[in-house]
């Protein structure tokens, strides 16, 4: 903008069916889905989540309350997702890209996380290394990327735990955009 050129100018563009990208400013928004072929779905944690160790088993759980709207969020998988419990339903076999962030702001000190993707109730079908935790004021990040191969039906769902707790220890789980779940079929 040659008679303003601190004015900020709006672009948007159609990316495919469903898709529009805007840009302002310094800001860019991805709205829609990702083209046909590609199913899944991308969702942010859309609350916190306080675990706390009760005993005699690691402290933590299914990580659930999510969204899949708003930016670089959607769903593709017709709803086979469900935000609420944070369950994926595989809809057909193939082979599927998982990729999972989870922070954890800890409150005590001395733990030790875990980030698993629970499939069918196995609990170490794929799982990070222990990530320690020393001080209860840093936030531990948690990531976990695969590829595997899925059957249709089968129950998908991203467990954090920490494995060195006591009695009366906790640790939350930070909403987005910290915390984040994708998985997609190519």
């Amino acid at each position: 903008n040659t008679s303003n050129p601190t004015a900020l100018i709006t672009k948007t563009i159609t990316a495919g069916t469903n898709i529009s990208i805007t840009s302002t400013g310094t800001d860019l928004t991805i709205n829609g889905a990702p083209s046909t072929g590609v199913s899944g779905f991308s969702a942010m944690k859309s609350g916190v989540q306080t675990f706390t160790f009760v005993g005699p088993n690691p402290v933590g759980g299914v990580v659930t309350q999510w969204t899949t709207s708003g930016a670089f969020n959607f769903d593709t998988s017709l709803g086979a997702f469900n935000p609420t419990n944070g369950v994926y339903t595989v809809p057909s076999n193939g082979i599927y890209s998982i990729d999972a962030c989870v922070s954890i702001v800890p409150n005590t000190n001395q733990d030790s996380y875990h980030l698993i993707v629970r499939v069918n109730g196995v609990t170490d079908a794929y799982r990070t290394d222990d990530q320690p935790s020393s001080n209860v004021s840093l936030t531990t990040t948690l990531r976990l990327s695969t590829n595997a191969f899925f059957t249709a039906g089968d129950s998908v769902e991203i467990v954090v735990l920490d494995s060195v707790a006591v009695i009366g220890s906790s640790f939350t789980v930070s909403s987005s955009p910290d915390t984040w779940f994708t998985m997609l079929k190519y």
